[in-house]
């Protein structure tokens, strides 16, 4: 009965290294970040080249490829943005009168920074514990719970106060991590 315990004990062992070392392997080398590779645009076909060459723009040494990709003015015109105000170009005509409705209490400059420190702090306030972390628990939504806004309930309050609201998702889509519930 003795040799069939260490029997056993010897092959669990032997697994639990053989394990050990086939992981390990892995960490050491990590593989390729699939997003810092960004594919260039599609190239231009013949129709879309001048018959005469010199109509081409002059090169200008430091501007960007005519086939290099910009997700940033990408996503902009995809949402209805004018790319062109990425440039630097400055803040739209049509804009001004939404720049000035929301800077009447006026701006403070180091909004950001306050809020990264404050929300440091807080985060070092409610830093996760052991177990949280043996066992995959995210204290997230515990930590910000008072700072959200249930969307379902402010709904109602509206609603309440006669304001017109565009419509929600069913109540049923009240679901832990995505709405609060009280």
């Amino acid at each position: 009965m003795r040799i069939g315990s260490v029997q056993i004990l010897t092959a669990f062992l032997s697994t639990v290294c053989l394990v050990a070392t086939g992981c390990s392997d892995n960490v050491a080398k990590p593989g390729p970040n699939e997003f810092s590779v960004i594919p260039g645009k599609a190239l231009s076909q013949p129709g879309d080249v001048p018959a005469d060459v010199a109509a081409l723009p002059t090169p200008t040494p430091g501007a960007p490829n005519r086939v290099s990709q910009a997700p940033q003015q990408d996503a902009i015109a995809a949402l209805g943005g004018s790319p062109r105000t990425r440039d630097g170009a400055g803040i739209p005509a049509r804009d001004q009168s939404l720049i000035e409705v929301v800077s009447r209490h006026g701006i403070d400059p180091g909004i950001r920074s306050e809020l990264a420190t404050a929300d440091a702090r807080l985060r070092a306030e409610h830093r996760p514990r052991i177990l949280n972390r043996l066992f995959g628990t995210n204290v997230y939504f515990d930590i910000y719970e008072n700072q959200s806004l249930d969307p379902y309930d402010e709904r109602d309050r509206l609603r309440t106060a006669g304001i017109a609201t565009p419509a929600a998702p069913p109540e049923s889509e009240r679901r832990r991590g995505l709405v609060f519930e009280n």
